[in-house]
């Protein structure tokens, strides 16, 4: 089989190509050739390719550009406003907004602005002026209310979880696993318990609400707190025997 001519051939294709727009592999199957041996050869022309892809390196640096202008000029504009105006347009720094989750996780003011990256010698002056500020004080509760509503919903589920989970162990006769199950079940809930303890830390959305014994009575009315403690004092009562 003669070999073959891919001079005459890359020739052939370029005069195809100036007319129709086609492409190599399109062209090489359509005359019957292998474009995986022909790809080498049958090419689009040089000077083609190189604008096409100065055009778009061009398109991706403008695209990469936007963002960082917009960006820069958002920064500018906040940067210019006077305080009072920042803080009627909801704008936090990123310290501020830092500082404001802290003290909604349940930090001291000082100690709040230190870990938002304040130095430590000023921190306790900053911690009083970011504290009255409206636009902090405002995100404070926001979070809080968020993760307010987030505990009263695991509390819930973490009820029904709990209470079932024990019953499971006592009614297989496996009273070693009583509390286990309550934990896996409350770890279900996004709660996170020790492997030790019944008191738990309860920390959702970020923001700490400190230790409560298996749940939290968040959304629980007073008569079925009690019933559900109750309950698990007969299951752990039971374990111990």
């Amino acid at each position: 089989m003669a070999k073959p001519d891919w001079g005459d051939l890359q020739h052939r294709f370029l005069s195809e190509h100036a007319k129709s727009g086609i492409s190599p592999k399109d062209w090489c199957e359509a005359q019957g050739l292998n474009y995986s041996s022909a790809r080498r050869y049958i090419k689009k022309p040089a000077a083609q390719s190189s604008a096409q892809n100065q055009t778009a390196q061009s398109e991706l640096r403008k695209t990469a550009q936007k963002p960082t202008t917009s960006n820069a000029a958002d920064s500018r504009a906040a940067q210019s406003m006077p305080p009072d105006e920042q803080e009627k347009h909801g704008l936090l720094k990123p310290q501020h907004e830092q500082f404001a989750q802290n003290i909604a996780q349940g930090m001291t003011q000082k100690d709040a602005a230190i870990c938002a990256g304040f130095a430590p010698s000023n921190a306790e002056a900053q911690a009083s002026k970011l504290f009255k500020r409206p636009d902090v004080r405002q995100r404070i509760r926001q979070l809080r209310q968020e993760a307010a509503m987030l505990v009263a919903f695991n509390a819930k589920d973490l009820a029904e979880l709990s209470y079932k989970a024990a019953q499971d162990a006592l009614e297989d006769k496996k009273f070693g696993q009583v509390a286990p199950n309550i934990k896996n079940a409350a770890q279900l809930t996004g709660i996170d318990m020790s492997t030790s303890k019944t008191e738990v830390n309860v920390d959702l959305a970020g923001l700490s609400y400190g230790k409560v014994c298996i749940v939290t009575p968040a959304n629980c009315p007073e008569d079925v707190w009690a019933d559900h403690m109750e309950k698990l004092r007969e299951g752990k009562a039971t374990a111990q025997q």
